[in-house]
């Protein structure tokens, strides 16, 4: 009998432990779901903010005019503001089929779109940089390295300038 008097307060105390342990299973899962939760908002935001960018990127591509006067700018976009730089003209060449008469053959031009989208909610940002290829009238690309081959020529022009010294 005295041993059934001592084990009298171990239910007790089991019962307790096991309400600790498993309270502690459940703050960890709700800490857990808690940062799940963040991880799918966050990513949420970063694919909402690059569809943005990506739509700018859309509006550009779909007005030649972005690429007759190329400027950089902004534009709004599903509530947030999104910066493009000037497109930008990487190369050209003569499109096959056409006559190079009178100098008015149209090009085939390859052009860079960049556009930077952020959100001031979340704080996401995402830069989407773009490659396209269009048909234009002669004339409108100027290509980066022709520039620089153009700087080259007018220095080898200056430094063969004819000095007697």
């Amino acid at each position: 009998m005295r041993f059934l008097e001592a084990q009298r307060g171990s239910t007790l105390i089991v019962a307790l432990l096991m309400l600790v342990v498993l309270s502690i299973l459940a703050i960890t899962a709700i800490n857990s779901s808690t940062v799940n939760l963040r991880i799918v908002a966050n990513m949420q935001a970063q694919h909402e903010i690059e569809a943005v960018a990506q739509n700018a990127i859309e509006q550009i591509l779909s007005s030649v005019g972005y690429f007759t006067t190329p400027v950089s700018g902004t534009l709004s976009v599903g509530g947030h503001d999104v910066s493009y730089s000037a497109p930008m003209c990487l190369d050209w060449r003569k499109a096959p089929g056409y006559s190079e008469a009178f100098g008015l053959a149209p090009q085939d031009t390859n052009w860079e779109v960049v556009a930077i989208a952020q959100s001031a909610v979340t704080g996401s940002s995402a830069q989407i940089t773009q490659g396209v290829s269009i048909l234009m009238p002669a004339g409108y690309c100027v290509a980066a390295d022709e520039d620089e081959d153009e700087d080259e020529d007018e220095d080898e022009d200056e430094g063969s300038g004819g000095g007697d010294g």
